[in-house]
């Protein structure tokens, strides 16, 4: 089935037309999903671009946005979309570029590179689509007609007075992306934020959950080497041994490993990771 579908994938791309991009996007967005769950990172990032270079084209970026307007007369794209055809239809392009959104920004974050969706103006990469919502929600309050955006990932990071009115799991996922992807480097160095991290899997029953976005793999990862090297630092003073600072860092350590043990039971990236963290885990 694989097979099939990747060569019906490349024989549409050789001569893609708007109507076909929309559901081309989404193979993209799931071959990379796949790739990424079983731990074949090349194939992965390969459908990966390849779905955030069709939003570009197409750019479903600038959905809505305050700051283009049609040029009559100009040369049409071959990803040029038609206007959608209804609310419905506009919705299913927002909420695709969202989805392209979090798979780019998380997994480039993860591979250590530059995401395609840079939401960099130069470049031509800024980011005005407005956040998105439920598919049905479309249908009961359409976007008014006249409403344009701007800058809605900068406007959510960077504004004080920004209004949090979008709710939806997938809007909530989009702007945890964007966070996560701004304080990437910040967190990366704090120990705080790594505790907080391990004790949110303390409170959760985590065999209970049965599907998990790979990118957990790269998070927890990167969360138990900092509460590794902590607890290094910490034994290196005898008097710390035993005390309440050693056992929390053991204790959170011991969950996210269990975390690794149980999903990656169900997901090759995940166990790949914890393979890659055996001198983590070694002692404790």
């Amino acid at each position: 089935m694989l097979a099939y579908t990747l060569e019906d994938l490349s024989s549409t791309l050789v001569d893609l037309h708007p109507p076909a991009i929309m559901d081309v996007l989404q193979a993209e967005v799931l071959l990379a999903y796949y790739f990424f769950s079983n731990n074949r990172t090349v194939e992965g990032v390969y459908h990966m671009d390849a779905a955030s270079a069709i939003v570009l084209a197409s750019r479903l970026h600038q959905i809505r946005s305050a700051r283009y307007a049609a040029v009559a007369g100009g040369t049409a794209s071959r990803y040029q979309l038609a206007p959608p055809v209804d609310a419905i239809d506009e919705g299913q392009r927002i909420n695709a570029f969202w989805m392209t959104f979090i798979l780019d920004r998380n997994w480039s974050l993860a591979l250590g590179r530059t995401p395609v969706l840079t939401d960099d103006e130069p470049r031509g990469t800024e980011i005005d689509t407005p956040w998105p919502r439920c598919i049905e929600t479309y249908e009961i309050d359409p976007l008014p007609e006249g409403v344009r955006n701007l800058r809605t990932v900068q406007t959510f990071l960077y504004d004080p007075i920004f209004s949090n009115d979008a709710h939806n799991p997938l809007a909530m996922h989009s702007k945890a992306t964007a966070l996560y992807s701004a304080a990437a480097r910040i967190a990366a160095q704090s120990l705080a934020a790594a505790l907080a991290a391990a004790n949110v899997l303390g409170r959760m029953n985590i065999g209970s959950i049965v599907h998990v976005d790979p990118i957990i793999g790269f998070l927890l990862a990167s969360v138990a080497r900092i509460l590794k090297r902590a607890l290094v630092s910490l034994r290196q003073n005898a008097a710390a041994h035993g005390s309440n600072e050693e056992n929390n860092l053991l204790v959170s350590l011991a969950h996210i490993r269990f975390a690794f043990e149980t999903w990656g039971q169900r997901n090759a990236y995940i166990r790949s990771q914890q393979a890659a963290l055996a001198d983590v885990f070694q002692g404790l």
